[in-house]
């Protein structure tokens, strides 16, 4: 398993290829030029921001998991009951 630390210094694409492989898409939003997506990858989470004309990866960041719940928060419904 593959630390948060050890992850955030290899390259673009070495991260890119690993949260393919091995993460899991939690959530996807969009803005005007960006799509955002939220993984679990390793037992972290990492946002990942993409250019939508292009598709390209701008950015790939591990998120603190409170910052997560921050910027997340507000999409999750939750049951009534």
């Amino acid at each position: 398993m593959m630390k948060p630390i050890v992850f955030s210094h290899l390259s673009l694409a070495s991260q890119s290829s690993h949260l393919w492989q091995d993460g899991e898409l939690l959530f996807v939003r969009k803005t005007g030029i960006f799509e955002i997506r939220l993984y679990s990858v390793f037992h972290f989470l990492v946002e990942v921001i993409f250019i939508n004309t292009t598709g390209t990866v701008e950015t790939i960041r591990i998120m603190d998991p409170h910052d997560a719940l921050e910027d997340y928060a507000h999409f999750i419904e939750l049951p009534l009951d």
